[in-house]
């Protein structure tokens, strides 16, 4: 969910993550390279994943972020996307 409703579209670089519910922890790659990727109905995912998000690089496909300090864009972005699940973001 984004913060602000003027976004339209983004480019983040970013770290997909397979991850357990019931324990709370991150698991291997070994396990994301197990999950289908196609023709896969929602139901039938079995690894959840988690987002790690740590570099945008465009917003609204006008704005480049290419030239700016990574800490610039961190504190943009943290004003765009809020933290879920209690975590560290």
């Amino acid at each position: 969910m984004l913060k602000k409703t003027s976004v339209s579209s983004f480019i983040l670089d970013c770290e997909i993550v397979a991850y357990d519910r019931a324990t709370q922890k991150l698991l291997s790659f070994l396990t994301l390279s197990t999950q289908a990727r196609k023709k896969v109905e929602i139901e039938d995912i079995i690894v959840n994943v988690c987002v790690f998000a740590f570099d945008l690089l465009h917003l609204n496909m006008a704005k480049n972020f290419f030239r700016k300090t990574l800490e610039s864009v961190e504190r943009f972005w943290r004003r765009l996307f809020p933290c879920v699940g209690g975590r560290r973001c």
